[in-house]
């Protein structure tokens, strides 16, 4: 299981989501089956999509497309190869920095 935060905070202080209400979301998706076509890994992805992977690759293209636009004023797909692996490398930093406490249970955004 990965870990759960028992809140979820912004960078200044403001409270998102309070204890207990990740789990009360995962009861509610059980209840509906959601266990039976998928799980928090993936490991269902034999018998439905898994929405994991599925929503990281359309935010990274939609944060890259962003970027682009702002940058460069084109889309990501447009960019040539050395401006491509520059917002790539960016966005590998940015997927990649933990911002999870387990001390506190935390997950600052």
């Amino acid at each position: 299981m990965p870990p759960i935060p028992e809140k979820v905070v912004t960078t200044d202080g403001t409270l998102l989501i309070d204890s207990g209400e990740i789990t009360a979301g995962q009861n509610v998706w059980q209840t509906m089956g959601g266990m039976e076509v998928g799980s928090v890994w993936g490991h269902g992805s034999y018998t439905a999509p898994d929405w994991t992977a599925d929503w990281l690759h359309r935010e990274a293209e939609f944060i890259l497309d962003r970027w682009a636009n702002g940058e460069f004023s084109k889309p990501f797909a447009e960019l040539d190869a050395e401006h491509k692996g520059q917002l790539s490398a960016r966005l590998t930093e940015l997927f990649h920095t933990n911002t999870f406490e387990p001390e506190t249970k935390t997950l600052t955004i």
